[in-house]
């Protein structure tokens, strides 16, 4: 794999990019002045809701193949693209993708998904 690149990502407050379908009310945080009695019906996912990253990679997955990507039969949050003898691999894990990559060309993917998501850049990874 040698001229390969490897990069990391981070997608900043994902779970708040991602519509609820469902209704879903909390009670309010600790510390909050207004009536205790009250809850208050959630809109979008919050770290800590169990169907939160599962609504985030659904909606970062449709991002990625409206780009071209093509997930991986063997694993579902592996997505591949390939553009001629250039190849992009991504690799997700909740709100963070790592890029392994042959053709650093390709990582206007990143400026893509800037469109949609704030997005910090870890990389290179050693």
């Amino acid at each position: 794999m040698n001229n390969w690149f490897v990069n990391s990502t981070d997608v900043e407050q994902a779970f708040l990019h991602c519509n609820l379908h469902e209704t879903i009310y909390m009670q309010q945080p600790a510390g909050l002045e207004e009536d205790s009695n009250k809850v208050w019906r959630l809109k979008k996912g919050l770290y800590g809701l169990s169907q939160a990253s599962r609504l985030f990679f659904k909606h970062l997955a449709a991002r990625l193949k409206e780009f071209g990507f093509v997930a991986a039969m063997s694993n579902e949050c592996v997505f591949v693209l390939q553009r001629g003898t250039s190849v992009l691999i991504f690799c997700t894990v909740v709100d963070n993708i790592l890029q392994v990559g042959n053709n650093p060309e390709l990582l206007l993917v990143q400026e893509v998904l800037s469109k949609f998501y704030t997005v910090t850049d870890d990389w290179p990874v050693t």
